[in-house]
């Protein structure tokens, strides 16, 4: 289970913003988060006391403290205003890229493309979407005139800050849902793309 709160501990600025729900305080400085989780691998007979290593994925944006510090600050604050620095809501995306090869002494460069892609969608800022033909750009410059392109997935998972996961597909573009009155939007939502999740097939053809 997770549950999510936030702490309106005084933070060195004099301000605090005013947050009165635990979605609003989401994916920013104040958020706090308990997880627990069951464990269904370790003998339950073990004796009280005995500790056991987990390992967690915690995924963070960086400086968000600083630059609520420095925004919330009495020499730029202006008066009578509540300012909340918030991270972006992530899209997790993945591909999935079929190609067809027709050169068996030809090895597709598949690091290359994933590195390629990666850059790509890295380098995406707000109220961006991310084309299938663009893709089929990247992945087709780098490989021979014996290679082609068969078939593209597109798939995106949003995480809203209310804690909604929210799965999207694309075939010929992928962007993020229109839902302004949960935060989520063009302007509230940026890309996210591990290498790892860029599935690429080769078939001989």
């Amino acid at each position: 289970s997770l549950v999510r709160a936030y702490d309106l501990t005084a933070n060195g600025t004099g301000f605090i913003p005013e947050i009165e729900y635990e979605n609003e305080a989401a994916f920013s400085p104040f958020q706090t988060a308990t997880l627990q989780f069951l464990d269904t691998s370790t003998d339950a007979s073990l004796a009280l006391g005995t500790k056991a290593i987990y390992t967690l994925t915690l995924r963070y944006q960086n400086g968000l403290q600083d630059l609520q510090l420095f925004l919330g600050g009495r020499d730029v604050r202006p008066a009578n205003s509540d300012i909340l620095v918030k991270a972006a809501v992530p899209l997790d995306v993945k591909l999935s890229i079929t190609i067809d090869n027709r050169n068996k002494d030809y090895t597709v460069p598949s690091d290359t493309i994933r590195e390629e892609i990666y850059k790509y969608v890295s380098n995406l800022g707000f109220s961006s979407v991310i084309y299938e033909s663009n893709i089929v750009a990247i992945v087709q410059n780098v490989l021979s005139d014996d290679q082609s392109i068969a078939d593209i997935d597109l798939r995106g998972r949003v995480v809203y800050p209310d804690g909604h996961i929210k799965f999207i597909n694309g075939r010929i573009k992928l962007s993020p849902p229109d839902d302004s009155g949960k935060m989520v939007s063009a302007k509230t939502v940026i890309y996210f793309l591990d290498k790892a999740d860029i599935e690429i097939n080769v078939r001989s053809v």
